[in-house]
């Protein structure tokens, strides 16, 4: 399981619980933000591992396989006051895999991912969302845009989390 963000809308406690449950020996990887929802669904102990941007997690499941994993976490969206800590987006890599890239908010360090170019695959919104005028809790196209100029992915997948409607 694969965690950007500690906030109920990525780290969703009755969701994690019954996943828990059902692959009790999964491995979780996520901000330090998301420790207490994980504790609290019961994921403990080695199979949970805490990344802050420019930290890795290397996936090894035998020592001769081809399909190692590294998983670095990179500086993703504020989602707090400007005093607290980044979430993660995150780039994959194996050795016989695409490498893809992944921030569901478009919030990324544009020297930071200069340096970890090109991926084959972003994995972005491409709409924007916005909480009040002026203040965009995800950014649109045209930070995706940006992105992808700096990634320079063969293959952009979308997400289309800015369509969604709530209230309450």
């Amino acid at each position: 399981i694969l965690i950007t963000q500690g906030l109920d809308d990525h780290a969703h406690l009755p969701t994690l619980q019954k996943l828990k449950t059902k692959f009790p020996m999964i491995l979780v990887i996520a901000p330090p933000s998301a420790r207490p929802t994980l504790q609290k669904a019961g994921f403990l102990g080695n199979n949970v591992r805490y990344i802050r941007p420019g930290q890795d997690s290397k996936l090894f499941p035998d020592a001769h396989s081809a399909s190692r994993l590294t998983i670095r976490a990179t500086q993703g969206a504020l989602v707090g006051p400007p005093w607290q800590a980044r979430e993660n987006g995150y780039i994959i890599t194996g050795s016989s895999c695409p490498s893809i890239y992944i921030e569901p908010h478009v919030e990324f360090q544009k020297r930071a991912l200069e340096q970890l170019a090109p991926v084959d695959v972003v994995i972005s919104p491409i709409s924007g969302q916005g909480l009040a005028p002026g203040f965009e809790l995800v950014h649109g196209p045209q930070e995706t845009l940006k992105l992808c100029h700096i990634l320079k992915p063969r293959c952009l997948v979308p997400i289309n989390n800015g369509e969604l409607h709530t209230i309450g």
